[in-house]
């Protein structure tokens, strides 16, 4: 399940370990900071933040984060045996990078949740993402090869209105092809139709996150057509979940919304009684 371990070769790199380390912020201008991550090693038990300035955009260049982060997807995902991980991929216009990985949080450590709060901080390694670029989806679509997919229980994508080149519904379908567990999907800003089409084109022929019980957008236009006349996002989620219920019998459990441009009419033919099967609770916010 989770991506190969190469030890002679890492042996071989003369890791600095640093098994007493809380807490990890390397920032800097470039890939020098990931460069300095490569040579750490880190226990299981600390956070790792990853802050670089004036990122390259091609591919390679942001590529070069994957040798560290299969390391510690490995030590992190192991250690904590019962542990399942959220993953938040953010586009941005500026030219920055960002990586967070988080362990779980004792409870003691954790500030006050409810009940409802998803994913939970005990249970779930969190796993953040920022980039800039002209080439999102290939790193997006990268990471499949440094973290177990399988494993991934939360997947929030984020971006801002003014992304260049936000992710695509081809991207989200390869990245999130054998991302089975995933029960929670959050999508924010202009994603929000890529996500939607993403479950939409792969709705009537196989079962694309089968096991998806919540789905958030956030910040999103529903209403507005897509590029050259297309249907609408509201459009592209209707049709998705009708034929998720209709081929495959899927439901969710929980539909929100908050800060969307949504009309009334739109929300009431969400909520008409007995749409897939009656299973599924709509929120507005």
């Amino acid at each position: 399940m989770l991506p190969p371990r190469d030890p002679e070769n890492e042996a071989d790199i003369g890791l600095i370990t640093m098994p007493h380390l809380n807490n990890l912020r390397i920032e800097d201008k470039g890939h020098i900071c990931i460069d300095l991550w490569a040579l750490l090693d880190t226990p299981s038990t600390a956070k790792i933040t990853i802050f670089s300035h004036e990122t390259s955009d091609d591919v390679p260049s942001m590529q070069s984060i994957l040798p560290p982060l299969i390391r510690c997807s490995h030590k992190y995902l192991n250690d904590h045996a019962f542990s399942d991980l959220s993953l938040r991929f953010d586009t941005l216009y500026t030219g920055r990078a960002t990586l967070i990985l988080a362990p779980p949080q004792p409870a003691a450590q954790q500030t006050a949740t409810s009940a409802s709060d998803f994913p939970n901080p005990a249970t779930s390694t969190s796993l953040n993402i920022e980039v800039a670029g002209l080439h999102p989806g290939a790193f997006f679509r990268s990471l499949t090869t440094a973290i177990p997919m399988k494993l991934v229980k939360t997947v929030v994508l984020v971006s801002s209105f003014q992304a260049a080149q936000p992710l695509n519904d081809a991207d989200i379908r390869s990245a999130l092809g054998n991302a089975d567990s995933v029960s929670a999907l959050e999508l924010h800003g202009n994603v929000a139709t890529a996500g939607l089409r993403a479950l939409l084109s792969t709705a009537s022929h196989d079962q694309f996150l089968p096991n998806l019980k919540r789905l958030h957008l956030h910040i999103a236009d529903l209403e507005l057509p897509w590029l050259n006349g297309d249907a609408s996002a509201i459009d592209i989620l209707n049709r998705a979940l009708d034929a998720r219920h209709h081929h495959h019998g899927l439901f969710l459990d929980s539909l929100s919304f908050k800060e969307c441009n949504i009309s009334e009419s739109s929300v009431a033919h969400l909520r008409e009684e007995g749409r897939w099967g009656g299973q599924t609770r709509v929120e507005v916010d």
